[in-house]
Parts: structure tokens; sequence; C-alpha cells
């Protein structure tokens, strides 16, 4: 699950003004992050948001780290609004200060069924 090859079924990438971003809701997040952990396998998860934008546009090395991440998703209205002002449409924001209580019931029953959950944060 940690590559993202051309078959892959996953959602499509999109790039936000040079940032990449995964067209998925929180249900598809919490979804991907389950069936990681039901597979025992790795997944990288990065919450983005306009900070992110701004410097995947001056370092192209963040940008292709982020690109390597297996999931990057929108951390802020202000992402979602710009994918849209693109026509790039996201499936809405997966983190926020609105989602915490979903979010630490979803790590923590998700930490509870593997040791092999770990968040990173680039």
């Amino acid at each position: 699950m940690s590559a993202r090859g051309p078959d892959d079924p996953r959602p499509r990438r999109i790039d936000v003004l040079g940032c990449p971003f995964d067209a998925v809701s929180f249900a598809e997040t919490v979804a991907e992050i389950r069936a990681a952990v039901e597979q025992d396998s790795h997944l990288q998860v990065v919450p983005g948001n306009v900070d992110f934008v701004m410097k995947a546009r001056r370092d192209p090395g963040f940008a292709a780290d982020l690109a390597r991440a297996d999931l990057v998703v929108a951390d802020g209205v202000p992402v979602v609004w710009a994918a849209s002002l693109l026509g790039r449409p996201l499936r809405g924001r997966s983190c926020s200060a609105g989602r915490p209580p979903r979010l630490y019931w979803a790590t923590q029953f998700l930490t509870e069924r593997s040791e092999q959950l770990r968040a990173w944060a680039i």
C-alpha cells in the first residue's frame, strides 16, 4: 500500500498550486488507514494545509516528499476552496480542529489493532 502505481485503485491525486492532495473524504481517509492496519502495511498520511502549499511551491524537495506520501489530505477549508477554484475539487477536508473527537476515536481504535500504525509529520 505504500507505493502508488499506475493501476492504483485509490482516488486520483490533485495538484493544488504545486502541492499534491488526494481527493478523499474523511470517511475514506479513515477507511484507508483501517485497511492499512488490517493488512499490516505501512501508510504515510500527511495533513496538508496552506503552509504546505506555499512551502511546496518554494521547495521542490518538499513537494517531492509530499508526492511520495501514500495519502495527502486537505487540512483546512482554504485548500479545498483553492482546489475548487482551480477546477480540481477535493472531497472536503479530512483533518481540522473540528474533527478531533472522530480522529481521536479512529486513531485509538486503529492503534489498538496494530503496532504498525505510525504517524509522520513532514
